[in-house]
C-alpha cells in the first residue's frame, strides 16, 4: 500500500465514486486525488501510490455459507457488487508463482458507490471485493474475515489528476511530491517501524 489509510481516509472525507470516472476521487487544491481507473484520456494524471484489493465476507456469513477455498469458489458465494465498476461481477485472482484465475461472482447485491459496498459487507447478504484501505480496519477488528489470503488481485492506482495545459499551481506540484515521496517504500517502513 502507497499511503496509510489514516492520510486516505482523512484526504477522502468527502470523496465519491461515479460512473462517469470509475473511481474515488477528493478535492486537492486545483487538482483531484483519484483512486481507481481513470476514464478521462483528455486529463493528465501522476501516480503518487497504489492499494490492494482483498476478497473479505462478515464471520455471520461465513457461519451460514462455506468460505471459498480457491479462485473458481467464489462463482457460487453472494458477493455485493458494485455498479460503478467496468464489470463488477468480474475479477482475476493471481497467485504467488503468477498463475492467473478470472471469476465471475454470483451476485447477491448491487450497489453503486465503495461505502454501499462495504455496507453490504458488513451486514452480511455477500462477501465482496474491495480496497485494502478501506477494509484494514475492519480485518484487525474481526469484523470482515480476508477469503483467499494466498491470491492478489489486481492493484489500484491513486493518481493526482490535472486538467489539461501545462499551468500547475506550485501547492498542487507540491501536495503531489508529498504524496508520492509518503507513497516510497521507505517512507512506508519509517511509518510501521
Amino acid at each position: 500500500m502507497a499511503i496509510s489509510a489514516a492520510e486516505i481516509s482523512g484526504s477522502a472525507a468527502g470523496s465519491s465514486s461515479t460512473c462517469a470516472t470509475r473511481s474515488s476521487t477528493c478535492r486537492a487544491a486545483t487538482g483531484t486525488c483519484r483512486w481507481g481507473r481513470l476514464a478521462e484520456p483528455s486529463l493528465k494524471s501522476r501516480r503518487v501510490g497504489s492499494y490492494g484489493q482483498y476478497l473479505v465476507a462478515a464471520p455471520r456469513l461465513l457461519e451460514e455459507r462455506a468460505a471459498p477455498r480457491s479462485p473458481g469458489d467464489p462463482a457460487a458465494f453472494p458477493l455485493v457488487a458494485n455498479a460503478a465498476l467496468a464489470d463488477p461481477a468480474g475479477w482475476v485472482f493471481t497467485d504467488a508463482a503468477g498463475c492467473q484465475a478470472k471469476v465471475r461472482g454470483d451476485i447477491a447485491a448491487t450497489v453503486s458507490t465503495t461505502p454501499a459496498v462495504l455496507a453490504g459487507a458488513l451486514c452480511r447478504p455477500g462477501g465482496a471485493v474491495l480496497p485494502s484501505f478501506l477494509v484494514d480496519g475492519f480485518l484487525g477488528e474481526g469484523r470482515l474475515v480476508r477469503l483467499l489470503p494466498d491470491w492478489r488481485l489486481k492493484e489500484g492506482g491513486i493518481r493526482i489528476v490535472y486538467p489539461p495545459g501545462r499551468f500547475r499551481l506550485p501547492r498542487v506540484a507540491a501536495f503531489a511530491d508529498m504524496l508520492a515521496r509518503a507513497s516510497e517504500p521507505s517512507a512506508l517502513a519509517a511509518q510501521s517501524g
